[in-house]
């Protein structure tokens, strides 16, 4: 039997690449000269490399060039940022554990 959503697939998929897309081009514009309300980051530092790949991938997710790979490095570099600024790299403290002995 054919379920009546499978003609709107190729339509839902276009649209969720486009938007994630763009959300990544966005936020590494953010890093990389500041637009949209964002702060600059100094040239050439971790976090501008990071947004330099953010707008990159996003830009080719978005436009759906070279999507698996664009997804894949933007998604690495989600990974750095999520443990390394988000966490503060206290991995102990995080995962449960109380750090006592």
């Amino acid at each position: 039997m054919r379920c009546r959503f499978n003609s709107l697939q190729d339509a839902a998929y276009a649209f969720l690449r486009i938007v994630a897309g763009a959300n990544f081009a966005i936020h590494g514009l953010q890093n990389v000269i500041g637009m949209v309300g964002g702060t600059p980051s100094p040239a050439f530092s971790q976090i501008w490399f990071g947004g330099l790949i953010e707008l990159v991938c996003g830009i080719a997710i978005a436009v759906g060039l070279r999507t698996r790979w664009a997804a894949f490095l933007a998604s690495g570099t989600m990974a750095v940022a999520y443990f390394q600024f988000h966490w503060k790299l206290q991995m102990g403290l995080n995962f449960g554990s109380s750090g006592k002995s």
